[in-house]
């Protein structure tokens, strides 16, 4: 359980690189039900974006402009492109992996463009360029979908990166039904400059049952080869329904290894657990997200282990991208017993701060560790940072991706098929600090450096950025060379796992966490 000072919110987050493509299995046709099918039922035309960006608009101020400039590079991207002010759309020629997906770098020409111009400014023809992007389409009825994205990428710099329009059927039957049936492979996608990189398999999913392993770096996909793609370009070709099996080559060891994934109707679990096989007799619970039910499962989760005779807990969460945050809050709960959790400012400073709580009671006393990435966000880095600021789990792995907003959706008055989620506010942990932007430190560092690590900070023209003066201090970066040997993980399978498992033996660690470093009385 957990409670609120206020009413409840729930967060729900759509995370970047995040191979996960849901579909509703209706009982009428047993059909699956694709995101462009459910944009395609709102009935979205071209002349809603169309009407915003008129060259008059456009060229109003610099974000204006630049909002006008991310509807085109956002649709552009969907089809390997480039647009290129202020009026070239060429081939994407990838030579640098590193600039899909950030808004800073795609939009470094068109900001250097409008600062160059002397008045009066060049009016580029912005529907123009939207309309002859739109006619590469191949498939007309999914004219909606990249309207939709495209409006999305104009919220992204207009607003704030987390705000965006979702079909309503979509949510209902999909996004806040997160325990249903989806149509989902399991991998989470990296990027390095060698390509693109199995990052995460999720657990009893397709791509492990078929035998794909975190690492494999992915060479073709349907007898097409993807080395010279954009990320939206293999996304599209893994989410696409006209073929029953996708036949996907990766090298793996210098080997070329062929997997063929049949598509079917399946129900990824969020969570996984399993004690992990060694004298320390250590338990590992896997969060893929946090989705209704997560607290409850966790916990009976925890209480085998704990029968199993688990001296100590690894808690993974890798490529999180969050889910609801009052369910991170509970499982906080099962490590640190009832206590305050979080609390949730809103950017509208008439509206009062909301104050959340755990409530359950602590079942799991022995050590913990919490491993990170890049890609763990919002309530994964809320109970990371919770976990922490208690001085109840060592973290190991990257700085978090940094995502510390919320979001609240209503019916878009444009369209009522159509959800708008609006930013409404910010997290702060029990130090008084958010990780928005910023992220959660871990303790212990361990990072892949062949990948790309992006982040709120890095991606995004214009992030949020939280009020962080009034923090309290944080805990000092552990010094674990005493007791571990940094040669004995260099080539593990799995490092970061191993750096956490060492990090449970070390006695000197452990030490340090007899007492919280905040009490309740002074936390908010």
């Amino acid at each position: 359980m957990v409670r609120s000072q206020g009413k409840l919110i729930i967060l729900i987050t759509i995370a970047v690189g995040i191979l996960c493509v849901r579909s509703f299995q209706t009982k009428e046709t047993q059909a699956l039900k694709s995101t462009e099918e459910y944009w395609q039922e709102t009935g979205l035309k071209a002349s809603e974006l169309e009407e915003l960006l008129q060259p008059e608009l456009c060229h109003s101020s610099e974000r204006y402009f630049l909002s006008c400039a991310n509807a085109l590079v956002t649709l552009a991207e969907r089809f390997g492109l480039q647009v290129i002010p202020p009026a070239q759309i060429k081939e994407n020629n990838n030579q640098s992996l590193e600039r899909e997906g950030s808004e800073k770098i795609q939009l470094a020409s068109w900001l250097q463009f409008y600062q160059d111009q002397k008045t009066p400014k060049t009016q580029i023809q912005f529907v123009a360029l939207f309309r002859e992007l739109l006619s590469r389409i191949k498939n007309r009825s999914h004219e909606a979908f990249y309207v939709g994205m495209s409006l999305n990428g104009f919220l992204s710099i207009f607003k704030d990166p987390h705000t965006y329009l979702i079909p309503m059927k979509f949510y209902q039957e999909v996004v806040s039904q997160p325990d249903g049936k989806t149509f989902s492979l399991g991998i989470t996608l990296g990027r390095s400059q060698e390509g693109f990189i199995l990052r995460k398999i999720q657990p009893r999913s397709m791509a492990e049952d078929v035998g794909l392993k975190r690492g494999d770096r992915i060479l073709v996909v349907n007898s097409k080869n993807v080395e010279s793609m954009s990320l939206e370009q293999v996304l599209e070709l893994l989410r696409s329904e006209s073929t029953a099996e996708i036949q996907i080559l990766v090298a793996r060891n210098n080997k070329k290894l062929s997997f063929k994934l049949k598509r079917r109707v399946n129900s990824n679990e969020a969570i996984a657990s399993s004690l992990i096989p060694g004298r320390q007799k250590l338990g590992l619970l896997t969060i893929n997200r946090f989705t209704r039910q997560s607290c409850e499962i966790s916990k009976k989760s925890i209480m085998s282990l704990s029968k199993l005779g688990a001296r100590g807990l690894l808690i993974d969460l890798r490529d999180n991208p969050g889910g609801l945050v009052e369910e991170a809050a509970c499982v906080a709960s099962l490590f640190l017993g009832p206590k305050k959790m979080f609390t949730l400012k809103y950017l509208d400073t008439s509206k009062k701060d909301e104050i959340f709580y755990g409530e359950e009671d602590k079942i799991f006393d022995k050590p913990v560790a919490v491993l990170i990435n890049s890609g763990t966000a919002s309530s994964a880095e809320l109970f990371a940072g919770i976990m922490k600021d208690y001085n109840r789990a060592v973290l190991v792995g990257e700085r978090s991706f940094g995502k510390g907003s919320f979001q609240e959706g209503e019916v878009w008055f444009k369209n009522p098929r159509i959800a708008l989620f609006q930013t409404q506010g910010l997290f702060y942990l029990p130090s008084r600090l958010s990780p928005q932007a910023a992220g959660i430190e871990p303790d212990v560092v361990v990072q892949s450096s062949s990948l790309f690590h992006d982040r709120e900070e890095d991606i995004f023209m214009y992030p949020l950025q939280a009020d962080n003066k009034n923090s309290l201090l944080a805990r000092k970066k552990l010094d674990l060379k005493k007791c571990l040997d940094n040669q004995s993980n260099s080539k593990q399978e799995d490092p970061e796992l191993s750096w956490a498992q060492l990090a449970l033996s070390c006695k000197s660690l452990n030490e340090n966490f007899k007492a919280s470093l905040y009490d309740s009385d002074r936390s908010f």
